[in-house]
C-alpha cells in the first residue's frame, strides 16, 4: 500500500484511495490495530480504528502505549529497628528506604 504515508504518527490515506482501496486499507487496521486518518484535499477529516470489545480498554491502552505494566521486581519491605517505638527520625528513614530512588 504505497499510498499510505506517515502523518503526526498516525498513517494516513486520501479519500479517493479509500475508494479504490477499501479493503486494503480495512485489511491493515485490522492486522496492526493501528488507526488509519483518512483526508479530504489534504485535512484529516476521518479516523478509521478496529473495533474493540467493551472490555479491551486494557489492550488498546496498552496498544496506544498509554499503559505501563508495573514492575515485578518488588523487594521485601523494611522491618524497623525497634518494632513498636519508633521515633520520627526512625519513620523518616523507613519511608526513604522505602521510596529508593524515587
Amino acid at each position: 500500500m504505497s499510498d499510505i504515508c506517515y502523518h503526526r504518527q498516525m498513517r494516513t490515506v486520501n479519500k479517493r484511495e479509500l475508494n479504490h482501496r477499501t479493503a486494503a486499507v480495512l485489511d491493515q487496521v485490522a492486522r496492526t490495530g493501528e488507526p488509519v486518518a483518512v483526508t479530504d484535499r489534504g485535512v484529516p477529516r476521518w479516523r478509521i480504528t478496529p473495533f474493540d470489545e467493551p472490555g479491551d480498554a486494557l489492550a488498546r491502552a496498552a496498544r496506544e502505549g498509554r499503559l505501563t505494566r508495573a514492575s515485578t521486581a518488588a523487594g521485601a519491605w523494611p522491618q524497623p529497628a525497634r518494632p513498636g517505638k519508633m521515633t520520627p527520625e526512625d519513620l523518616s528513614r523507613l519511608i526513604a528506604d522505602m521510596k529508593g530512588d524515587r
